[in-house]
């Protein structure tokens, strides 16, 4: 019963925190897969597709997580400080991969120049971020 027990005591932020993590791990990789590999992802299973829409996501957010941290981790520090950490890295992931998307699709690029751009983008964004808490 303690399993019914935790989510009772869980708070709505804590859960819209939980699905907003879970969405920017998840989204982003599935767009790119759609987009770049689609014959491969309708042909593989749903946990091998889910990995692979992880393995593309994942790095996205630890990017922009750890330069976001790095611009300024005084103000990151304690737990409260990771949530909030938390919550403008999902941000970040859940904006700056698509617009970048969105030119590679107007423009044509490949999927290596596409990724390479998004990856800067999610420093470049996490950098603001970091930047912009110092006010």
């Amino acid at each position: 019963m303690s399993f019914f027990e935790d989510l009772k005591n869980t708070k709505v932020t804590d859960a819209a925190f939980y699905l907003m993590f879970i969405l920017a791990l998840i989204a982003p990789g599935t767009a790119y897969a759609m987009v770049f590999h689609l014959e491969v992802f309708k042909e593989l299973d749903s946990w091998k597709a889910i990995l692979m829409v992880v393995a593309i996501g994942a790095p996205l957010f630890v990017i922009t997580t750890a330069t976001t941290y790095i611009t300024n981790h005084r103000y990151f520090e304690g737990e409260d400080g990771l949530k909030i950490l938390g919550f403008y890295s999902c941000l970040n992931v859940l904006s700056s991969p698509y617009v970048v998307l969105v030119l590679a699709v107007d423009q044509k690029w490949s999927f290596l120049l596409t990724s390479a751009v998004a990856f800067l983008a999610c420093m470049v964004g996490g950098a603001v971020i970091g930047g912009a808490s110092r006010i």
